[in-house]
């Protein structure tokens, strides 16, 4: 909800690990973004929802990058 908020469109998140670390919760996830989104855009989508993770959740979140074609190439399906 909050990565659709943020970016305006659907994306594709999957591979999600939470860490609690006493009272220090962080969390991983990947995402697909377009074969055709800059570097620049991806940071900045990143960094946004980074924030906005933490603001509403308290979580810290590491978000690993993945386009569509890198995803697929290793057996990964997008429904």
């Amino acid at each position: 909800e909050i990565c659709r908020n943020e970016s305006g469109e659907e994306l594709f998140l999957y591979h999600f690990h939470k860490h609690q670390y006493g009272n220090h919760t962080e969390m991983t996830f990947h995402i697909i973004l377009p074969e055709n989104m800059t570097l620049k855009e991806a940071s900045a989508l990143t960094r946004s929802l980074f924030r906005k993770i933490k603001e509403e959740t308290g979580i810290i979140a590491t978000i690993h990058i993945d386009t569509e074609s890198k995803y697929k190439n290793h057996g990964g399906t997008i429904t």
